[in-house]
């Protein structure tokens, strides 16, 4: 089966020349200074006035809560990029690559939750590349601890050897 795509909005079935007047409203939406009803009034005018019909509402509404999700997922992006920029000054190279592959399962989680979220029908082509993900994400971090351990093991090896050097030289058992 293949995805469902939703139907196109209102807005979106708006002609070319209303688009200016669609990004005035989203951005008088997310500027958060005027009330909903008022945005939707001043941008129904604008629409009568290309001849075009007036949004609903509900229409408005629905595209208001898409943009507000929108801005919710970006805000969280950015918060999720600042703390991964700072963890990376503290963290050795192994620990990066697993804040990179914890990351990713949350992102991947994130839309896996979205499309149930919106009865999405998913192709199983979709979910196989999804369990592939995931599974890959799985073997490099076992495969970065791996690798770790062996550093850290070579690192007191070599360790170990200097120190049995050193006691040498200065007659220590």
């Amino acid at each position: 089966m293949e995805p469902k795509r939703g139907h196109l909005s209102s807005i979106d079935l708006l002609p070319e020349a209303a688009w200016p007047h669609v990004r005035e409203a989203l951005d008088a939406l997310s500027a958060h200074k005027r009330s909903q009803d008022d945005i939707r009034e001043e941008f129904n005018g604008h629409l009568l006035a290309l001849g075009c019909a007036p949004i609903s509402r509900s229409a408005f509404n629905r595209k208001s809560l898409s943009l507000a999700k929108i801005g919710e997922n970006i805000r969280q992006a950015r918060e999720m990029a600042a703390i991964f920029a700072e963890k990376m000054d503290e963290m050795p190279d192994g620990d990066v690559g697993m804040l990179i592959n914890e990351m990713v399962k949350v992102i991947i989680y994130n839309m896996t939750e979205d499309i149930a979220a919106q009865d999405i029908v998913v192709a199983a082509k979709m979910l196989k590349e999804v369990s592939l993900t995931l599974h890959r994400l799985e073997q490099a971090g076992n495969i970065s601890v791996k690798r770790r351990r062996e550093i850290e093991a070579r690192a007191e090896t070599k360790a170990a050897k200097a120190v049995d050097v050193v006691s040498k030289e200065r007659g220590i058992t």
